[in-house]
């Protein structure tokens, strides 16, 4: 855990920007000031510290800071207050951005974004950006644009639980989904990866994720030692080195090699509505105050099953979805602080009772959920016990959550046509580039 001392003063940044009322907390390795609530400041300080030490052991090296100084983090509640402050340091700010990095100031900059998850992943990838180019490039843009921005979106794919950070994760369900866009992107023409390899083409960081990804964790960890090689090259550590085809084979035969795994390195579930996000390997957080939030394997199953944690206080419900053909089609089973089972069909946006029961005691303040389907039936368990069938279409079953938010561990499901394993490792540790 972070060794951190929390500071309250005023935060002054030239003559541009007034000053504002802002929690500065200094780590081991950081000092941070963020606007907007200590527990949310003290949040950001602890990810910084666990990051730090996978960058570390990432990149194998540690960024080049004077004696007694600390890496500078600072992050606001708006994009006004956000461009302002980039201006005043010294940086140019640019559009459609969750963050930066200013190289003349050291400084990674961000702001407050929709969902945690992506103020999360800009924190992540902003802090990334400022330790390579302070640890491995002395503070210079890398060779390539792809690999600069694709080693910091593979390092910000991660999973966080408020105690356990994995970098490099490959999550259960993703708002962005960087793979699907990626295979999209490639298998439709829309990126010529020749040129995108070359920085002739616009950026796109899908595929510069899935770039960085392939040659880190795929292929068996087969082109790791070469990427060391090749990244030694970009950052600027050795004057020569090899090119993209040098280290990693005929342009032709490695996209065959990428294109096929990509294929494969998919997030498995896919967000209906409201924010989801992987807190580790087979857990699962999701819901939000607006309505019923749901999630869901991307292909058909035959079985889903998890444990629900059950809040502490406040108002609640949430259980499996049994049934999706669409967001104006589908079934909810919810378990109530009743203990009220209440199963509802929502037909052409019509939402109509299917059927209330009594939900069974809660087991060590959860319920173990699963349900399955087949020959247009569907099951459902609570705790073991029995409930229907009904009959209902389909065979894509899910995740809900009922107006809050709520966490699901030990999630798992069955394949309609299992060709595969029911869920890929989240990732990490971070390999050692050497």
């Amino acid at each position: 855990m972070a060794r951190a001392s929390f500071l309250f003063a005023p935060l002054f940044v030239a003559g541009a920007l007034a000053a504002e009322h802002v929690h500065v907390i200094e780590t081991e390795h950081y000092r941070l000031y963020a606007e907007g609530s200590r527990r949310d400041a003290e949040e950001m300080a602890l990810l910084l510290e666990s990051a730090w030490v996978q960058f570390r052991q990432f990149f194998d090296a540690t960024p080049e800071v004077p004696k007694g100084d600390k890496l500078q983090v600072r992050f606001f509640l708006t994009k006004e207050r956000f461009d302002e402050a980039v201006k005043a340091l010294g940086g140019v700010p640019q559009g459609d951005v969750g963050g930066c990095y200013v190289r003349k100031t050291k400084t990674a900059c961000l702001y407050r974004l929709q969902a945690p998850l992506w103020t999360r992943k800009a924190l992540l990838h902003e802090a990334c950006h400022q330790f390579h180019f302070l640890a491995r490039t002395g503070n210079r843009k890398p060779l390539r644009l792809w690999y600069e921005e694709g080693v910091a979106q593979y390092v910000d794919e991660h999973t966080w639980d408020g105690r356990n950070l994995v970098l490099g994760a490959l999550p259960l369900v993703s708002l962005e989904d960087n793979a699907a866009a990626a295979a999209k992107a490639l298998e439709s023409g829309a990126v010529d990866l020749a040129g995108f390899v070359e920085d002739r083409t616009p950026m796109d960081c899908s595929v510069a994720w899935a770039l960085v990804r392939f040659l880190v964790a795929g292929n068996n960890g087969k082109s790791l030692a070469n990427f060391e090689a090749f990244a030694k090259r970009m950052d600027g550590v050795r004057s020569e080195g090899p090119t993209f085809a040098q280290a990693f084979g005929h342009f032709s035969e490695f996209r065959v090699r990428f294109v096929r795994w990509l294929r494969k390195e998919q997030v498995p579930w896919m967000v209906v509505c409201g924010p989801w996000e992987a807190t580790g390997r087979r857990r699962l957080r999701g819901g939000a105050e607006g309505g019923v939030s749901m999630c869901l394997p991307k292909r058909s199953v035959i079985e889903v099953a998890a444990t629900l944690k059950l809040p502490h206080s406040g108002s609640w419900g949430g259980g499996l979805l049994l049934h999706f053909a669409d967001r104006n089609n589908l079934t909810v089973a919810q378990v109530y602080p009743d203990r009220t089972l209440r199963i509802h069909r929502k037909t052409n946006g019509k939402i109509v009772p299917l059927a209330q029961r009594n939900a069974p005691p809660a087991r060590g303040g959860a319920y173990q959920l699963r349900a399955t389907c087949g020959l247009g039936r569907v099951h459902l368990w609570i705790n073991e016990r029995l409930y229907g069938p009904w009959h209902l279409p389909g065979a894509r079953l899910g995740l809900c959550a009922d107006r809050c938010e709520l966490s699901f561990s030990d999630v798992r499901w069955k394949y309609a046509r299992p060709d595969r394993e029911d869920t890929p490792e989240v990732g990490g540790p971070l390999p050692r580039l050497r």
